[in-house]
């Protein structure tokens, strides 16, 4: 069950209902926090300096599984059970 404690975190990045409201506020927060970080412009920070840069599906794609995969970890849930690709 979701802590509620505090103040409300927008859903900013529409991670689906159902999904949001399992989450802590906290989770959330980590959420839309590491989402904000990997935004496209910060790509060069975390794929190895001789990578290619991801195209921005891909990214857009790393990114919201990395997210949420913290989310559910700042939570104590289990890891990610499917990948979801996002098209930008």
């Amino acid at each position: 069950m979701a802590n509620n404690m505090g103040r409300p975190v927008v859903n900013k990045h529409k991670v689906p209902k159902g999904q949001w409201e399992a989450w802590s506020n906290h989770a959330r927060k980590v959420f839309n926090t590491m989402y904000h970080s990997m935004r496209p412009s910060l790509q060069f920070a975390f794929i190895h300096p001789d990578a290619p840069p991801l195209s921005k599906k891909h990214w857009e794609t790393t990114r919201w599984n990395v997210a949420w995969e913290a989310a559910q970890a700042v939570d104590g849930h289990g890891p990610i059970k499917r990948v979801v690709t996002v098209d930008a």
